[in-house]
Order: C-alpha cells, then structure tokens, then sequence
C-alpha cells in the first residue's frame, strides 16, 4: 500500500518540478540583455573594430602593416564573444591611431583559426610587424586587455616578447 501512495504522488510532483523548470527558463529569457542571447546576426554598431573576410585580407590589413594590431577570432553564436564586442570596440576607440583593432569569424575563416590554433571562442590576439606576441582566451575584463595592450605600447618592437610556436 505504500508503494501505491508514493507512485500516485510521483508523477503529479514531477508534474510540477516540470513546470517550475518551464517557468524559470521563461523568466531567465524574459530578463536576459538582448546581447546575451543567441543569434546569428552580428552586431551592426562596431565603428572602430575592421571586420576580416578574407584570408587575403588579413594577411594585407594584419601581417602586412608594421604597428600593433589586435585581432578577436569569434564565432556569432557565442555569449562570450558578444560581451566581448563593446569592449573591444571601446578599446578601439581609446587606441585610435595607436593599435588597429580587427575581428574574425572563426568559423568561416576556418584556415586563419588553424593556423593560429583557435580552439576556443573568444581567442583574441596582439600582432605587431613580426607576427604574434600576445594571446588571450576567453572573456576577460577590460582591464586585463588595456593593461597589456599599454605594456605593449610601451614597449619598443624588438622588445616584445614572440609567441613560440607553439602558443601562436
């Protein structure tokens, strides 16, 4: 008898933790920033960050061009690429004439993010005219990339510490 009394009440209580979790998910989304949810759509506001289309394209605008160039290989549909986005963007904008500021999708570009070992989204990465010299992975805080990207500045070129081959 005790076991009928626990199975007839199992299914309404799952019943219900089925519904409390609909409930909470509906919640989660009603207030989620528009920025953090998926899409595929990137954003239309970037001004001071270069989108990258082309392998040709970065070869001439990144490889080719002596300075500091920061480049964000990221994947539309990630949450942590969107955050990133406005970051950079105002970084850009801080670092205007200093360091151009480039973007990838590393899913269409997908010989770009073989060749510098992109296998987790965002991978941004510092270049000067000698190729890599620094690599964050991940989101990070504002801070972390103003404070290496200041070092670098200040830096002269030969100074810079490469990336070895296996880091790039």
């Amino acid at each position: 008898m005790t076991d009928n009394k626990t199975s007839s009440k199992t299914p309404g209580r799952q019943n219900r933790l089925i519904l409390l979790g609909f409930i909470s998910l509906a919640l989660v989304l009603a207030f989620l920033p528009k920025g953090c949810r998926r899409s595929n759509e990137e954003p239309s506001t970037l001004k001071n960050v270069t989108p990258i289309e082309t392998t040709e394209q970065f070869e001439t605008k990144v490889l080719g061009v002596d300075g500091l160039k920061v480049v964000d290989f990221y994947a539309v549909w990630c949450p942590p690429c969107k955050v990133l986005a406005p970051i950079l963007e105002d970084l850009a904008g801080e670092y205007k004439g200093k360091v151009a500021f480039y973007k990838v999708d590393a899913e269409q570009l997908t010989d770009l993010s073989a060749r510098y070992k992109v296998e987790a989204y965002p991978t941004v990465i510092m270049f000067d005219s000698a190729g890599p010299v620094h690599r964050w992975v991940g989101l990070g805080k504002r801070s972390m990339y103003k404070d290496t990207i200041d070092e670098h500045i200040a830096a002269q070129p030969g100074q810079r510490e490469k990336l070895t081959p296996t880091e790039k």
